[in-house]
């Protein structure tokens, strides 16, 4: 290898690196969060690898459903359109009778892409194998080398059927999306909790507002609530944390906010967010005496 593409080789890896290291100084937890996850191996991995590994080639995972989670799936749509399976097939045996040593790289990539989330024990999420993508890109784009390199027209008939096909999966995946998986999986993530949080931030410029009470309850609320702060270009510092097993509502000083995902009995809360199901999820409280 010369100097200069062992620089460029070097290069590649430093400078995401170093662009990568002020964020690490601020978010610190961004690497200790992983390397704690990554430390909780099962202690029964030798008997659980196997079964993970090859839960991630599953048809239902790769073509049909996806990642195991809402939070990374509709459930409807696999990681690749249906139809992309003929050109995995026909790509893996495209790479095999290669000689040269890329197409076997790219087959080695497809292979043990699965290995990282079966070490931790952690089946069917597609979502900690995203690299799967690139060498699933490559090894289709090698079963479409396969078709065309075939003198049958009905190989070119075939091709172009995936190509529909595909194409029509894509708008049934855009219109399960933006339609009833909002309905799905607004649960799996906190709901419109950036709506309420809105809400509340917003009664400040109308109201008499002398505390917000954040639920203790709703997962991340001071995080969303600062970052809804930035959003808005609103700052409101006086926030407390409300528990409702320890305090009531009644207990409250006047002027004061409460944000809650739980319904108050007998007080009339001045906003309330609906999801796309109709469901009320998360409600602003306005003490006034």
């Amino acid at each position: 290898m010369s100097w200069k593409k062992l620089l460029l080789t070097v290069a590649g890896f430093a400078i995401p690196i170093l662009l990568f290291l002020p964020w690490l100084k601020a978010h610190p937890d961004t690497l200790t969060n992983q390397i704690s996850y990554a430390s909780s191996i099962d202690s029964n991995l030798g008997s659980n690898f196997v079964k993970n590994y090859f839960s991630y080639f599953d048809p239902r995972i790769l073509f049909v459903e996806g990642d195991r989670t809402l939070v990374h799936s509709t459930g409807n749509t696999g990681v690749f359109p249906f139809p992309a399976v003929f050109l995995l097939v026909f790509g893996i045996f495209y790479a095999i009778r290669q000689k040269d040593l890329f197409s076997k790289l790219i087959l080695f990539g497809f292979l043990i892409f699965p290995v990282a989330p079966a070490i931790i024990n952690d089946p069917g999420r597609i979502s900690r194998s995203l690299v799967v993508l690139p060498f699933g890109i490559l090894l289709a784009t090698y079963g479409i080398k396969f078709f065309l390199g075939q003198k049958d027209k009905i190989f070119k008939f075939v091709l172009w059927f995936i190509f529909a096909a595909s194409l029509f999966q894509f708008v049934f995946f855009l219109t399960d999306y933006f339609g009833s998986y909002r309905s799905r999986s607004w649960r799996v993530f906190n709901g419109d909790v950036g709506g309420v949080m809105e809400s509340a931030l917003r009664s400040t410029k109308m109201r008499e507002v002398q505390t917000i009470y954040l639920d203790k309850y709703i997962p991340h609320a001071r995080f969303y609530y600062e970052f809804y702060e930035k959003k808005l270009g609103i700052t409101f510092e006086n926030v407390m944390d409300y528990d409702f097993k320890e305090d009531g509502f009644s207990d409250l000083p006047a002027g004061s906010l409460l944000v809650s995902g739980r319904k108050i009995e007998d007080v009339e809360p001045i906003e309330i967010i609906r999801e796309p199901d109709g469901t009320e999820s998360y409600f602003v409280y306005e003490k006034i005496k």
